[in-house]
């Protein structure tokens, strides 16, 4: 039965009441003491002076700098979207798997455009030397047949197949040679597909693993996207491409963020839910109601948003508190579904307040407090939850903000502060779909305990946040 706006509104308080201002529905939410996270090789944050504040170098940041994946997971796609996109992008891996090893070409060509690459960039600018390689260390291939190969590098057309030994020896294998040794031999590979069409779907898979790539002219030079199934392909897939800085990405992050020209519209909160209705049901469920309507937030969203509206940069690490609850006012912490200065309305709200320039700001714990995030059906399939944080660089597009600072616990015993990462990753699709684009999973994919911060010291706090939700 369909609520009034009054109902809807008293049933939402209610919610609040009976459970004590918590969104406790995580079990990390109730945890209370640091979480035990397995040893780091990582760097610290790599950060450099910029317009009078610290930006992330990303000179010196590539996927091999966030290492392995610290707890064992899994992504079943549904086969409404794998029939939309053509592949499957279901994903299982193991503690320890690399993160370039989890991470699908197609879950962030519209952050990075690593798609538009080829081998040969990625070489020149890692020092790998790419074409030494066999022929399977490049990923895309196990997918190509003699017919995709030539689209993807369309100079073969006119190469005679006696001067690419590799495909010369997967028709010779097909038993090529019957049409005429001398003919096929001497013919280019464009005339050979003209008339033999049947020979375009000739797998490449026999050859993968006795030639190089250099057996190939032209292969290293062809941008990724032009290959079939690239977006299926991991980053570890193509050679190089972990090691390569994401200032050499074709899409790189911005390192500085010249601000809202205006303000998102406000939240309506007679209307916290996706119109098509799917996200309903999952939130009264699990009490989750509480993030998308806090009954704090029209209250103190006004205020939050003057004084630290433009957070962004570094800050000194002034207090860390693991044991404060109730955390209401200068928030800077949240989502880009609940706004980024949301309040910790529950018992345990792990903190750390900042100095200048930011004094006062407060920087929640994701380990403690998860908020509502993802979009789409992406965002519905994960439970539309993720831990409170920043936006890692401030982009006010989901699909071209990969990554989100997390404050993964404050240890006032200690004065020491834990930072990670959490990722999420979006498809933007095509085909007609009840919930528009972005298709994002929330960022729950974490990396914690990356970046060990003493108290007093100069911490990174991300790029600017909107202050209340954007809309889609």
């Amino acid at each position: 039965m369909k609520l009034t706006r009054h109902k809807f509104t008293l049933m939402c308080l209610a919610v609040v009441a009976s459970i004590g201002l918590s969104i406790a529905a995580h079990p990390l939410h109730a945890q209370q003491t640091p979480p035990q996270l397995p040893p780091t090789t990582r760097t610290p944050l790599p950060l450099v002076n910029s317009g009078g504040t610290q930006i992330l170098d990303w000179t010196k940041i590539n996927f091999q700098y966030f290492g392995g994946m610290h707890e064992a997971g899994s992504f079943k796609a549904p086969p409404q979207l794998v029939n939309g996109l053509g592949f499957d992008p279901s994903v299982t891996w193991s503690v320890g798997t690399p993160v370039s090893s989890v991470i699908r070409l197609g879950f962030v060509d519209q952050a990075f455009g690593l798609q538009m690459l080829s081998l040969d960039q990625i070489g020149a600018y890692t020092g790998v030397n790419v074409k030494a390689l066999p022929l399977n260390a490049y990923g895309l291939l196990k997918w190509q047949s003699l017919g995709t190969l030539v689209q993807a590098v369309p100079s073969l057309k006119n190469l005679p197949v006696s001067q690419v030994p590799p495909i010369a020896a997967l028709v010779r294998g097909y038993g090529g040679w019957g049409f005429g040794f001398g003919t096929t031999y001497n013919m280019t590979i464009g005339q050979l597909l003209m008339s033999r069409p049947m020979l375009a779907g000739l797998p490449l898979t026999p050859i993968l693993t006795q030639y190089n790539i250099a057996s190939i002219p032209g292969l290293s030079a062809a941008k990724i996207e032009g290959f079939r199934h690239w977006k299926a392909a991991f980053i570890a897939d193509i050679p190089g491409l972990p090691l390569l800085v994401f200032a050499r990405f074709p899409i790189q992050p911005q390192s500085t963020f010249t601000g809202y020209t205006s303000l998102p519209p406000q939240p309506k909160v007679d209307k916290p839910l996706s119109s098509s209705g799917l996200l309903g049901k999952g939130l009264l469920n699990n009490g989750l109601l509480v993030a998308a309507l806090n009954p704090f937030r029209n209250l103190i969203a006004q205020a939050n948003i003057g004084p630290f509206q433009a957070a962004a940069g570094a800050a000194i690490l002034d207090l860390p508190l693991n044991y404060e609850g109730f955390v209401l006012t200068n928030v800077i912490t949240g989502s880009d579904r609940v706004g980024f200065n949301f309040p910790c309305a529950q018992p345990l709200c792990g903190h750390v307040e900042l100095g200048l320039p930011f004094q006062g700001a407060r920087f929640i714990s994701g380990t403690q407090q998860w908020v509502l995030g993802g979009h789409g059906l992406l965002g519905s399939l994960f439970g539309n939850v993720e831990p409170t944080g920043r936006p890692l660089v401030g982009n006010p597009n989901p699909e071209k903000e990969p990554f989100k600072l997390i404050l993964n616990w404050a240890d006032d015993t200690t004065g020491t502060a834990l930072f990670g990462l959490a990722m999420h990753w979006c498809i933007h699709h095509t085909w007609p779909d009840p919930l528009p684009n972005p298709d994002c999973t929330p960022y729950i994919f974490q990396f914690p305990g990356i970046w060990l911060y003493p108290e007093k010291s100069v911490v990174f706090i991300g790029g600017p946040g909107s202050p209340v939700p954007l809309k889609f």
